[in-house]
């Protein structure tokens, strides 16, 4: 109750004689804190497909998992080709693909490396819309007021879309 790490009670301790931290004048250094874990690191690719609308698709995540049922981007493995899935699971033709710059997000227990890019999409069959787990998702300023489409969505894909709202103003 005498020794705490922030205000040492050196002079009152009945046992400072013998204390080490104390003789070195150093007793605010202990106890040492104890070193972190090193967190694993996840990578994932997230792709903004981009209609000529302006509009985003964005998918529904499972319930189990990060960021359950929220809605996301739709996300490939790396060695996915970003034109062939987007053909493939979303019926989408993509003209131009461009990488952005990549970002880590950090969960308590793991970091995420995040690949965006942004595809920009020529042709689409509204079969999406068929799905409750897909929609076209129209980006609006954050500052707008009135927004009809209130979708929960993670903090790094509002931010994604905050950014490529941004560049397309």
């Amino acid at each position: 109750t005498v020794c705490t790490r922030s205000k040492p009670g050196c002079k009152a301790c009945p046992i400072s004689a013998n204390c080490t931290a104390y003789k070195q004048g150093n007793p605010c250094d202990y106890p040492t804190p104890k070193k972190r874990a090193s967190q694993p690191v996840r990578k994932t690719t997230m792709l903004l497909l981009q209609n000529t609308r302006g509009e985003i698709l964005l998918q529904q995540r499972p319930a189990q998992g990060i960021w359950g049922n929220l809605w996301s981007l739709p996300e490939i493995e790396g060695s996915e080709s970003a034109s062939e899935i987007s053909r493939q699971r979303f019926a989408c033709e993509v003209e131009t693909s461009i990488p952005l710059s990549p970002f880590r997000h950090t969960f308590s227990h793991f970091h995420l490396d995040i690949q965006p890019i942004h595809c920009i999409v020529s042709t689409h069959t509204q079969c999406v819309m068929d799905s409750d787990r897909l929609v076209w998702y129209k980006c609006v300023p954050p500052n707008k007021q009135n927004r009809s489409d209130k979708r929960g969505l993670p903090g790094p894909v509002k931010k994604l879309l905050e950014a490529t709202l941004e560049t397309n103003l």
